[in-house]
This record gives structure tokens, C-alpha cells and sequence, in this order.
């Protein structure tokens, strides 16, 4: 964990990998599980971030449960995590003039990418 923005009802988690990078598409989700006694249940999140050289993963977790409230409260810098993923697909049509998304993180994620390929007006 290199990152942990909480705010009153999300947090936004940031993770580097210690080996090989997880390579994934905008709008996929993967499984989460902390290593820490009490946090090791795997959930699945949108992962809220472009697949990079680096193989950072963000996820942006809102506040709807127990796990996720203890996710909000306990996670720190340097604890580690597994990722399981990628799963699922989010597929775009290029030729559609007029778009309507509606959703959670996976519209982060296709969002930074289309504006890292010098889109704009989305």
C-alpha cells in the first residue's frame, strides 16, 4: 500500500506491486484482501485506475458495509494486499457520437485513459 486518501465516506486506496505488475483494461474489477488478521476477506472492487508501466492499481472504496468501513478506518501506508484480477470487461463503441455512463470507479478509469490518449469532452 503506498497510498490511503480516506475521506468522511470513501477511501482511495493505491498500490505498487512487490512482484509483477497485474496488466488490466479500464472499467475491470479485481478482489482485494488485506494481509492484516481481521481484513483477509477478499471483496471485489472496480479497479479506478489505467493499467501503467508502473503497475500502480488504484481503487476508490465507498463506505457501504463492515468491510468496507473497517477498509476506511484501518488501512494504512505499507501494509500489503493481494490483488486477484482483472475480471470482468467494460468494451467502448468508438463511433458513438453521444455517450451516457452511469456507475461507480469504472468511469475513473476510462476517463483517465481516454484523456491519456489526448481525448477530451467526455
Amino acid at each position: 500500500m503506498t497510498g490511503v486518501a480516506p475521506g468522511s465516506n470513501a477511501v482511495h486506496l493505491m498500490l505498487k506491486p512487490v512482484e509483477s505488475p497485474i496488466r488490466f483494461e479500464p472499467g475491470q474489477f479485481g478482489f482485494l484482501t488485506m494481509t492484516e488478521d481481521g481484513m483477509r476477506e477478499p471483496h471485489p472492487f472496480t479497479i479506478a485506475s489505467a493499467s501503467g508501466s508502473d503497475g500502480q492499481v488504484d481503487f476508490l472504496i465507498r463506505n457501504l458495509d463492515n468491510h468496507t468501513r473497517k477498509l476506511i478506518a484501518r488501512t494504512k501506508i505499507g501494509m500489503r494486499a493481494n490483488i486477484y484480477a482483472p475480471y470482468g470487461r467494460f468494451k467502448r463503441r468508438g463511433a458513438a457520437k453521444r455517450e451516457v455512463w452511469i456507475g461507480g470507479c469504472r468511469n475513473f478509469a476510462v476517463r483517465r485513459l481516454a484523456e491519456g490518449r489526448g481525448r477530451t469532452g467526455l
